[in-house]
């Protein structure tokens, strides 16, 4: 099995085609990247205090 496997990840290697150029590779990072970004979450201020008080309160776990 593990050598099946690294024959065909080495097919694999073998069948990438390097990008002709800059532009190309940019292009090619544009479709496997999300081109928004993630919606960041907003911590309402009872929340903050809550986290931050628990923090506080809690002995160091390690």
């Amino acid at each position: 099995m593990g050598k099946s496997l690294a024959e065909f990840l080495q097919q694999s290697l073998d069948n990438v085609e390097p990008p002709k150029t800059y532009d190309a590779l940019r292009e090619k990072l544009k479709t496997i990247q999300p081109s928004r970004k993630p919606p960041v979450v907003k911590q309402s201020p009872e929340n903050r205090r809550r986290v931050w008080s628990s923090t506080l309160t809690d002995p160091d776990p390690e």
